[in-house]
């Protein structure tokens, strides 16, 4: 198995809690993994869970004394064009620390890395359209919210007949450039006058908290979300809880923002997923109507595309059979090499990508229960299931009631 190494990077905005909540689902299913800050390690599969704003900066590397330095595009040209560069046997997957879009991880700003991780077939769809060649894009889920799902991260029990409020805000405020996006700080003094039968836990933003923690457990132990143009908008509506937009708010900022019909943040405000408030007054009212309501019917469809139900508890294992079964030098996945009663053949095309598995023509390989289940009705493959006895089963091999 090849090894893999995560990479952050400390002078970005992303944090260590961030970098963790998203590596930990998949560090578990690896045998040997490492970390570094901004350096790309040799004979690795190198992952960078960071946004794009950042990429220029930690495409271009220098070896010193067998270690790499970043170095800026000017430098790399010029040295490459000395003959003053070694460049050693790697592969360079972009992870992106978030699920919504916020137009940061357009092929402009990932066409240099040799595969792209995606939640979910919208996000895949939105990058073959871009221009993105299958065979670089593996679709891995969303390995933070495992914890969630599997059990690890327990629900606490509901104490009172409130409706519990949570308001989530993503990054904002003046100091940030983009105060338009966000309904943060104004939420503390908008949520100081509400109802006494709403109890409200305001949850900002990593960046502006203290310890910098993700909002896992507040999720979870909430009835509706209040939120605006961050990943917390699509993980409320992952785990099954409606989101109230303070619309009114940041509408005009949105607009400004995000025009591209294609980005996702400009199809839920154009096409009014979820629960939109025009004004203070109607924030409050449209709590109670997503408390009763839930998920429309569109929203559960738009939010299937991003973060299917088969892929929920499984992104980490995904993730890290994607990774670690990559062939450094052919910067292909080969084999993922599990005994499995699943098995799925290409055919009438030449390279399909599923859950980190690439598949060639007429090459039946082993796959998931979760990515047969996706595969089944699909034209492009023939798939089978074949069902042992446990006890004629090999060690390791899932159980199809598994």
């Amino acid at each position: 198995m090849t090894r893999v190494n995560f990479v952050y990077d400390t002078e970005s905005k992303t944090t260590k809690p961030t970098f963790y909540a998203h590596i930990k689902p998949i560090a578990k299913y690896l045998p040997k993994w490492s970390e570094t800050n901004r350096v790309c390690l040799r004979d690795c599969v190198n992952v960078w869970i960071t946004t794009s704003r950042r990429i220029p900066k930690i495409l271009y590397y220098r070896i010193r004394d067998s270690k790499e330095d970043i170095i800026d595009k000017g430098t790399f040209d010029k040295e490459k064009e000395l003959g003053l560069l070694e460049i050693g046997k790697k592969v360079n997957v972009f992870m992106s620390h978030g699920i919504a879009d916020k137009n940061y991880r357009n092929y402009e700003s990932i066409k240099d890395f040799d595969f792209v991780c995606t939640s979910g077939p919208l996000w895949t769809k939105k990058y073959l359209e871009q221009g993105v060649t299958r065979s670089r894009i593996l679709e891995i889920g969303y390995p933070k919210l495992d914890p969630l799902f599997n059990g690890e991260i327990k629900p606490a029990p509901k104490t009172t007949d409130k409706i519990r409020v949570l308001w989530a805000p993503t990054h904002g405020g003046t100091h940030s450039g983009k105060p338009y996006l966000s309904s943060y700080p104004m939420c503390y003094n908008i949520a100081k006058k509400f109802p006494e039968d709403l109890q409200v836990k305001i949850s900002p933003h990593p960046r502006h908290k203290n310890d910098k923690e993700v909002t896992l457990e507040d999720l979870l132990n909430c009835d509706v979300v209040i939120s605006d143009t961050g990943s917390l908008v699509y993980e409320a509506w992952i785990m099954n809880k409606p989101v109230v937009f303070p619309t009114y708010l940041i509408l005009r900022g949105v607009r400004r923002k995000y025009k591209n019909k294609d980005n996702f943040e400009h199809q839920i405000f154009s096409n009014k997923l979820g629960y939109h408030a025009s004004d203070p007054d109607e924030l409050i009212k449209l709590i109670y109507e997503a408390y009763d309501k839930g998920l429309s019917p569109e929203v559960e469809r738009f939010i299937q595309g991003i973060l299917p139900n088969e892929y929920r508890g499984i992104s980490g294992k995904m993730a890290a059979e994607a990774f670690s079964h990559i062939d450094i030098k052919k910067k292909t996945i080969f084999s993922i090499g599990l005994t499995s009663d699943y098995y799925a053949t290409l055919i009438r095309a030449q390279g399909y990508d599923v859950g980190g598995v690439f598949f060639q023509l007429n090459e039946e390989r082993p796959v998931s229960k979760a990515i047969y289940r996706r595969l089944k009705d699909n034209p492009l493959f023939k798939v089978r299931s074949e069902y042992r006895e446990q006890s004629k089963r090999p060690e390791g091999t899932d159980s199809p009631n598994n």
